[in-house]
């Protein structure tokens, strides 16, 4: 290996190559280097470190590789590259020690939270309940330091879709999804999805010339919107029997990308804009690898324009690990972080850091049946992965129909050490896991009332940094008080993927004339909002909380 002249390695055209470098190419450059070429390597070193230092754009590009974040395709203009630095480490230092913010309030109009999901990237959702204003519903934009935007409020009648089933936003793309029930045909149910601004409530501009599509669910169970870039999936889920059903289109075109009617399983997440995964329990399953829990099945589709052959195509079957319980499982429960990452032209915002689109979490809950009809199961096991473990292993061919049988099978071992588990439920009662990217927000809270206890894990090994050495030990900890306010910071570990946790306790401070009700809170990279309502007088308020990253 002959030594190359240090300016032509770091040359001015070549600014972005430090970033590049990941550890392993590193490390295969010295495997095969002769002391002569790593003394050189060590004026490169040099040199590199006086560029660095003496380069802002640099330094910005390691900061967000720290944090782990990447750069925004719409970076910010107004800031320098020393304020980007400024507010990064500021962002972080308040996620690791969360006790120090104090919530802005805003106050809501009479009205009610809209499920699944009320709040998406820092738009939260609410609908009025007025008599003379039922149908309109509120947007609150909270401020943000990420995009340099303040807060707004706005709101949209939907009085043409009264009763609707379903709605979904996705405010980087400036996108209102609308579903509802139109009625059945041959006993299949008919939805009609809507495709609207969500800064006016007017027809998308950049929607299909139909402005809406019909799904047609062959399951009478409940119904969830899910939009990735350009690929808007409806999805149909029923637990008694188990069986999940999808359609994906691209909502731009309005060419379907891809269906599947799947029975022994209820659980259906999208991964990526030509991708999503089910879980499935071994028993029912005969393509499952032997002897585990079950497997994740992911699906790729999207890569033919012919619309009679865009059924999903199951092109691997993850392993989970081996179910050492006495419990049968009856259920695999999936849900994934919700993607925040957008290409270019998609996003309406700039940005001063963002994530990848895999850059997200996958939590995995294996269940026993249920001891009382109505109750859940226990969790056996809780898996944390990031959407990347499973993309990472994936053949980058086009992906071919082939038998169930030879479908590329991947056991437990060979992605395991990108996982954290354990080998019980972290919620339980009136309990419940909020997550954004690397985060899972664990929220304890009683019945409504007092305080929430919080505990933030933090799956991100580059902001571990070197909390993450010579830890091997599932049950390696390390625990320190973060602040006067019940804050303490440990580890936890799967194998070798490790976490950072945080324990939070909101507490509530009321006067005693009043009484309080907290709705669970929410969660994004951002934010952490509540909602409350004060029983004060004849009407309740609702007050809006928002504690800020």
């Amino acid at each position: 290996m002959s030594p190359l002249s240090p300016t032509r390695i770091v040359g001015s055209s070549n600014r972005s190559l430090f970033d590049m470098l990941s550890t392993d190419i590193l490390l295969l450059i010295l495997s095969v280097s002769t002391p002569a070429t790593i003394r050189q390597c060590q004026r490169v070193c040099r040199f590199l470190r006086d560029l660095i230092h003496s380069d802002m754009y640099l330094q910005y590009l390691l900061e967000l590789d720290t944090y782990g974040y990447t750069e925004p395709l719409n970076p910010r203009r107004d800031l320098g590259y020393a304020e980007k630095i400024a507010l990064l480490r500021d962002h972080t230092s308040r996620w690791r020690n969360p006790g120090i913010i104090s919530p802005d309030y805003y106050e809501l109009p009479p009205g009610r939270t809209i499920s699944p999901r009320p709040f998406v990237n820092g738009t939260f959702v609410w609908k009025a309940e007025a008599a003379n204003d039922s149908d309109r519903i509120y947007f609150y934009q909270l401020p943000s330091r990420n995009k340099g935007t303040d807060f707004k409020h706005w709101s949209v009648d939907l009085a043409e879709f009264r009763g609707f089933d379903s709605l979904w936003i996705d405010p980087e793309q400036d996108l209102l999804v609308v579903a509802m029930k139109t009625g059945t045909d041959s006993g299949n149910i008919v939805y009609e999805i809507h495709l609207r601004s969500l800064g006016t409530g007017q027809v998308h501009p950049m929607a299909a010339a139909e402005h809406s599509v019909l799904y047609y669910s062959t399951i009478l169970g409940s119904l969830r919107i899910e939009v990735i870039g350009h690929s808007l999936a409806a999805i149909t889920s029923s637990s008694l029997p188990h069986a999940v059903h999808t359609v994906v289109w691209d909502w731009v075109t309005g060419q379907q990308l891809s269906y599947l009617a799947y029975e022994g399983s209820s659980q259906l997440e999208l991964l990526s804009e030509k991708s999503f995964v089910i879980s499935q329990t071994s028993d029912p399953d005969p393509f499952s690898p032997g002897g585990s829990s079950g497997c994740l099945k992911l699906y790729q589709f999207g890569y033919t324009q012919d619309a009679r052959s865009n059924q999903a195509i199951h092109t691997a079957s993850f392993e989970l690990p081996v179910n050492t319980s006495e419990d049968t499982i009856s259920e695999i429960k999936l849900y994934a972080a919700p993607n925040t990452a957008t290409k270019s032209g998609y996003s309406t915002s700039t940005k001063v850091y963002d994530q990848r689109p895999s850059d997200r979490l996958l939590r995995i809950e294996v269940l026993a049946p249920p001891k009382y009809i109505y109750h859940g199961g226990a969790a056996l096991k809780t898996i944390h992965a990031p959407v990347s473990a499973l993309m990472h292993l994936l053949p980058n061919a086009r992906p071919e129909a082939t038998d169930p049988l030879n479908c590329l099978r991947i056991p437990w071992d060979r992605w395991s050490n990108r996982t954290s588990w354990t080998a019980d439920a972290e919620p339980a009662g009136n309990s419940c896991v909020r997550m954004s990217g690397w985060r899972a927000v664990i929220i304890k809270q009683s019945l409504g009332t007092g305080p929430s206890d919080l505990s933030i894990l933090d799956f991100c090994q580059k902001r571990l940094g070197p909390r993450s050495t010579g830890v091997s030990s599932r049950c390696a900890s390390q625990e320190g008080d973060m602040s006067p306010r019940d804050q303490k910071i440990n580890e936890v570990s799967g194998d070798k993927f490790v976490s950072a946790k945080i324990s939070w306790n909101l507490r509530t401070v009321s006067p005693s004339s009043t009484m309080e009700w907290y709705d669970r809170p929410w969660v994004d990279e951002e934010h952490l909002i509540q909602r409350k309502m004060v029983m004060s007088g004849s009407a309740p308020r609702h007050i809006l909380m928002d504690y800020g990253f």
